[in-house]
């Protein structure tokens, strides 16, 4: 129901039924000691006075409290025996994932998830007569979530990523839509029917709808913005933060084989260490990267320099922000 929920068009009553959803998992007598240790009693008193509206709100207020429904949320779902490095591996087989399935079905797909989630938020018929005109969606949905079935260590916490993802994915939507017009995606899913190989009915189009068109390059120069998932990196320290670290192999001896070493790189599940990629950065992109996690914005020229280092190891500039946060160097 909390996922569900999620995948709703953000706003104040989403967020509102979302909160009791996840507020009521709370065994009784241990919400107070929840409040005080996620520093939001006051907000959550307040939150229970006004029965759930947050009507008159700050802002920064909402954000709080909202960011930490979101936690509370994430931590339900993960398991009871979950560790920092099963959370890293899962983390990995996410974006492994996502990179695969696009390579599947284009790097548009993400656009057109997002089109046929704002119009289904809008007209649920509207939506399935979305995904029927496009068959992909659906196709892309499917296999997803067979990758996640046939993953252990995915399927054992996508429950907790998938809250995550689906709660700053929706407000994303909601802010894109208040930023550039309630039909924008609907105008998104009409210049995305057209094939991607015409493209001289897509030159056309946009010689035809010169406003509409103006509109919709604002529109993905936001969506793809590397500071939209902020939020969401944010989310994923905090909860990496929060879990114990993994037990250490127990090992007879050192590894004296190359097969015997490979065995030992799988159960560690180290990737790459940050101290080998803090190593390959001048001392100006280290700064970048610790004014990025202060809330400043990250200049492309830092992204650029990132997904160059990161192409060494199939690591995304998100990714290697994430390790970077997650794994500091000692």
């Amino acid at each position: 129901m909390g996922i569900v929920l999620l995948a709703r068009k953000g706003g104040e009553l989403r967020d509102s039924a979302y909160a009791y959803n996840i507020l009521s998992r709370i065994q009784p007598g241990r919400t107070d000691d929840i409040f005080r240790a996620m520093k939001i009693d006051d907000l959550a008193n307040k939150f229970y006075d006004n029965k759930g509206s947050m009507d008159g709100w700050k802002q920064q207020d909402m954000d709080r409290f909202m960011a930490t429904i979101v936690d509370i949320g994430a931590t339900f779902a993960v398991p009871q025996d979950a560790t920092k490095e099963e959370w890293q591996q899962a983390k990995s087989a996410s974006t492994d994932m996502y990179d695969f399935l696009s390579g599947v079905y284009g790097d548009d797909i993400q656009e057109k998830l997002s089109e046929y989630y704002a119009i289904r938020d809008n007209d649920y018929q509207a939506g399935r007569l979305y995904m029927e005109a496009h068959p992909e969606v659906s196709d892309y949905l499917k296999d997803k979530n067979d990758i996640i079935v046939k993953n252990p260590i995915l399927y054992k916490y996508y429950g907790s990523l998938q809250t995550i993802e689906s709660y700053y994915n929706s407000q994303l939507r909601a802010q894109l839509e208040e930023k550039h017009g309630k039909d924008i995606f609907q105008i998104s899913a009409e210049y995305s029917s057209i094939p991607k190989t015409d493209a001289g009915a897509r030159k056309q189009w946009t010689k035809d709808h010169p406003k509409e068109a103006k509109r919709l390059y604002a529109l993905w120069d936001d969506f793809y913005a590397q500071d939209t998932q902020r939020n969401a990196n944010e989310a994923i320290v905090r909860m990496y933060d929060r879990l114990p670290q993994a037990p250490e192999p127990l090992l007879r001896e050192a590894p004296g084989t190359a097969a015997q070493q490979a065995i030992v790189d799988a159960v560690s599940g180290q990737q790459v260490s940050s101290a080998e990629l803090v190593n390959q950065m001048p001392d100006s992109l280290q700064e970048l990267i610790a004014n990025y996690w202060s809330g400043d914005d990250l200049p492309d020229v830092a992204i650029k320099e990132l997904e160059y280092i990161g192409g060494r190891y199939n690591l995304s500039a998100n990714d290697i922000l994430l390790i970077l946060q997650t794994q500091p160097v000692q």
